[in-house]
């Protein structure tokens, strides 16, 4: 299998059962960490080919839509580097976010 098979697919199990997420990728710079996790599709007709984050979040809406329950959804994406924290979802120009 792939990534998602093996740790994107439980994660959402997990969460559909009510409990938090989180996926974290550790690595050295440049070993795909980003790749792995937040690639867009490679076309249209290979979803499969896109990142972990995508195929995540593909497959909870879908689950929550077909639940016909209501949910409330909360994502964050950050990023520690250099023991800065950044938040990857902040609007880059309000610099006291970050």
């Amino acid at each position: 299998g792939d990534l998602f098979d093996t740790a994107g697919a439980a994660l959402i199990e997990d969460v559909m059962a009510g409990f938090n997420g989180c996926l974290l990728a550790y690595g050295q710079t440049g070993s795909g960490k980003t790749h792995s996790l937040l690639a867009p599709a490679a076309d249209s007709e290979k979803p499969e080919s896109a990142g972990v984050v995508p195929r995540a979040l593909r497959e909870l809406f879908r689950r929550i839509s077909e639940s016909g329950e209501q949910f409330e959804v909360k994502f964050a994406a950050v990023q520690i580097y250099n023991e800065h924290v950044s938040d990857l979802l902040a609007d880059p120009s309000d610099a006291d976010d970050q």
